[in-house]
């Protein structure tokens, strides 16, 4: 996460606000497959992404509410350590997305 800019925020409103606007989970994945394609290539790493079958199509689990910028950066972050820590040519890396029913 950008640290930096957290800070800068939340020193100059002293909370840190968070988008609540609707977004998919499909398009923050592809983005962040585009993102790491080159450490993905440069590492040669297998790095896939797993959705759930529940966020494919016109589900609509597949669009949440919430800052899609600040997760984009958090998975962005996670797939870059798994990426950078496995091992070359034979390490693989899968990011797995599941809805759970909260009721349980």
């Amino acid at each position: 996460l950008d640290y930096t800019q957290m800070d800068n925020e939340v020193s100059l409103t002293s909370e840190l606000k968070l988008d609540h606007e609707a977004f998919s989970v499909c398009d923050v994945c592809d983005q962040l497959c585009d993102i790491v394609a080159s450490k993905v290539n440069t590492h040669k790493v297998d790095f896939a992404v797993d959705l759930g079958a529940e966020f494919l199509g016109e589900s609509p689990i597949n669009w949440l509410r919430g800052d899609s910028f600040r997760l984009r950066q958090a998975l962005i972050n996670l797939c870059d350590n798994a990426i950078k820590f496995a091992r070359p040519d034979t390490g693989q890396v899968t990011l797995r997305i599941t809805a759970f029913d909260e009721s349980h």
